[in-house]
C-alpha cells in the first residue's frame, strides 16, 4: 500500500508538472506541440497511478474476499 501512495503522488508531481510546462509555454507564447507533450506526460502518469491503471483492484479480484 505504502508504494501504490507513492506513485499516486509521483503521477500528481507528474502532472503538476505538465500543468506549470504548459503554463509557462502559453505565457511564452510558444506555439510548440504541447498538447502532444502533455498528453503523453499524462498518459505516463497514468501507468504509475494504481487508481488510473487500476492496480488496487487487482485485491478485491479473484478470491471473494471482498465480500466478506
Amino acid at each position: 500500500m505504502l508504494n501504490e501512495a507513492a506513485s499516486l503522488r509521483r503521477a500528481a508531481d507528474i502532472r503538476a508538472y505538465v500543468d506549470a510546462v504548459e503554463q509557462e509555454t502559453e505565457r511564452e507564447g510558444i506555439v510548440a506541440s504541447r498538447e502532444e507533450i502533455a498528453s503523453w506526460a499524462r498518459a505516463q502518469a497514468d501507468t504509475i497511478d494504481p487508481v488510473k491503471n487500476g492496480a488496487f483492484l487487482q485485491r478485491f479480484k479473484g478470491d471473494g474476499s471482498s465480500e466478506e
